[in-house]
């Protein structure tokens, strides 16, 4: 998939999960951060990991970080990224095994749906996990040269997504 595709398909879930809060107000179990804005910080995240992953964190992995989280008033340099990364645990095995809260809401969200709404969207949490996907292999070409290392944690970090999935949704625990 192209990093256009990639990117517009970004954008259209993200507006996906703005509708989405006006059904699902999270704000009191996230400090005030809206559903959409829990989704942006994971995404976020989770870039921060596969910029570590190689061992250095180039100007243009920083510049694809900062697109995605498209907020004007938060700015890494290479520098001060590792640093956040470093202080907050972002490259470490406690966090490409935590699911992240996005995926948790989401579950929850389509084994709701299930159980009341026939005509409410289905799959959104497959939908969610292919997005990651998405973003993950797109970021990954970012600094032109896509390290074993980086394939490795990508797929590490897919994979407790995946197993998130079949083991809480109602789709597969019937």
């Amino acid at each position: 998939m192209s990093s256009e595709l990639v990117k517009k398909m970004y954008r259209n879930i993200l507006d996906f999960y703005d509708s989405l809060g006006e059904q699902f107000d999270v704000r009191e179990d996230f400090d005030g951060l809206t559903i959409k804005e829990v989704l942006k910080g994971d995404i976020t995240r989770f870039l921060m990991y596969l910029s570590a992953s190689d061992g250095v964190i180039a100007a243009n992995e920083v510049d694809a970080i900062h697109e995605y989280l498209d907020e004007p008033d938060i700015s890494f340099t290479p520098e001060s990224l590792s640093k956040f990364i470093d202080d907050y645990n972002i490259y470490s095995h406690d966090f490409e095994t935590s699911v992240p809260s996005i995926l948790r809401l989401t579950v929850k969200i389509d084994n709701e749906f299930e159980k009341t709404d026939s005509n409410a969207p289905s799959n959104i949490s497959d939908t969610l996990c292919e997005l990651f996907k998405a973003v993950g292999q797109d970021f990954m070409r970012v600094d032109g040269d896509i390290h074993g290392r980086e394939v490795a944690d990508w797929e590490t970090y897919i994979k407790t997504l995946d197993d998130y999935i079949k083991v809480n949704h109602h789709k597969y625990i019937k």
